[in-house]
Formats: structure tokens, C-alpha cells, sequence
């Protein structure tokens, strides 16, 4: 079958098939969807996998399969929303989550955007985001001070971005970034999602940046930026 052709694997010279029960949970679940947006998400899946075997785990391929139009909805949503912290465009992803705005996203922090405690729930019931709708990861990486030699640009919107001080501030160990994190299921189906313009989001994002003393700017740069040696 032309989807099980071997990939090669330029780091190690082997050679790297695509797994028969792979093959054969994606051919049952992708059976059952008849819509064309569902269609193309599986489509993208299976390119994935054929260009490099072991990016989607069967699991993701049965949640896709599982989803309904309001659950694929919401995530889109989700998607839309969200900042990756990662190295050469999602390879290596350190945390994907949507910001609660300093607020919790438990108690409807998110659901002026669509992404209220219930919506939040259907997408945990799919395993598709963690149970802790208040979780946190150090951004500290985003912002260009003195105690950073290495800079490291989040992506939001399709674009990239960094935190620059707009005055003298604390160079505080870390950077508390709060709000609904993707589980590994949901990090893997980001990657096939066609993200919607979401531009109340953005703005509010950056006026909470701008409320912690940051402004986000948007960089050309999409990998790590040495600030010093």
C-alpha cells in the first residue's frame, strides 16, 4: 500500500514503516466521516504519518474519529486561540495552552471567546485539553532581559512572537503563564487544524501582556534568538 511506503530517517539512516495497526485504525475511523472538512483532517493525518511515521499515536487517530461537529468546532476554536512554545515549527513543543488572562478559565474566564467551562469540558471529555483549566508554564524564555542569553519566540496566529519590557521591570526567575493547556492527544491534532482569525483574542492577550509590563511584538525569527554568548 502506497500509505505504508518506508520513510527515511535522516538522523539515523533507517528506515521507517508506517504500522499495520496504525493503517488499520485510521482506515476504520476515517471511513466513517463523510464530511469534507473531517475528510481533509484525516487526509492531513495520513500525510503526516506518511512523511514521518510515529507523528500521530493511534490514540489521536480514534479521538478524531470519535468527534463530533460541535466537538471539532470547539477545537478549532481552541486552536485558534493558542500559544506554542516550541523550537522549529512545532518539532520540538515545550507547551501549547490558551491563557486565561489572569483569570481561570474554570470559572468562565475564556467564555466571552467561546470557551466557557462547558465548552471546555466537552473538549476535556475527548482528552483533547488537561483536566486543569488553571494549569501554568514559565515563559520566562519570551522576554528579552539581561538573564536571558537565549531567546525563545512563541507562536500564536500563525505568527511569531516575543515579550519585550516596556520599562524597567524585576528580572524574576520565571514568568507564571497560566490557562488551558492541549494534552498530547490535542498537541498532535493541532498540527491539521486550520486556524480562524481570532482577533478580540489577540488584542486581549496583548493588553495582558501589556498589564504585566510586556508588549508582544511579532519577530521573523521562529527559532531560538542568542542575545549573548
Amino acid at each position: 500500500q502506497s500509505a505504508g511506503s518506508a520513510d527515511q530517517d535522516t538522523n539515523g539512516g533507517e528506515e521507517k514503516i508506517i504500522d499495520d495497526d496504525w493503517l488499520n485504525s485510521f482506515e476504520t475511523e476515517a471511513r466513517q466521516k463523510s464530511t469534507e472538512d473531517m475528510q481533509h483532517r484525516f487526509g492531513r493525518v495520513l500525510a503526516g504519518e506518511i512523511r514521518k511515521p510515529g507523528s500521530y499515536s493511534i490514540k489521536a487517530v480514534k479521538t478524531l474519529g470519535e468527534m463530533d461537529q460541535n466537538a471539532a468546532t470547539l477545537f478549532k476554536k481552541l486552536c485558534s486561540a493558542c500559544v506554542v512554545l516550541g523550537i522549529q515549527d512545532n518539532e520540538h513543543v515545550i507547551d501549547t495552552r490558551v491563557p486565561s488572562l489572569d483569570r481561570n478559565a474554570g470559572s468562565n474566564a475564556l467564555k466571552k471567546y467561546g470557551l466557557g467551562f462547558d465548552q471546555l469540558n466537552i473538549l476535556n471529555e475527548y482528552d483533547l485539553i488537561i483536566s486543569d483549566y488553571n494549569s501554568w508554564r514559565d515563559y520566562n524564555l519570551c522576554i528579552t532581559n539581561q538573564n536571558n542569553p537565549i531567546l525563545l519566540p512563541f507562536q500564536h496566529q500563525g505568527k511569531h512572537w516575543i515579550l519585550l519590557p516596556l520599562s524597567e521591570r524585576d528580572n524574576k526567575p520565571e514568568f507564571r503563564l497560566s490557562g488551558v493547556m492541549l494534552s498530547h492527544v490535542g498537541r498532535e491534532l493541532l498540527r491539521i487544524v486550520n486556524q480562524d482569525p481570532m482577533e478580540q483574542y489577540t488584542e486581549d492577550l496583548k493588553k495582558f501582556f501589556a498589564g504585566q509590563n510586556l508588549q508582544m511584538v511579532e519577530t521573523p525569527n521562529p527559532g531560538p534568538i542568542i542575545l549573548k554568548g
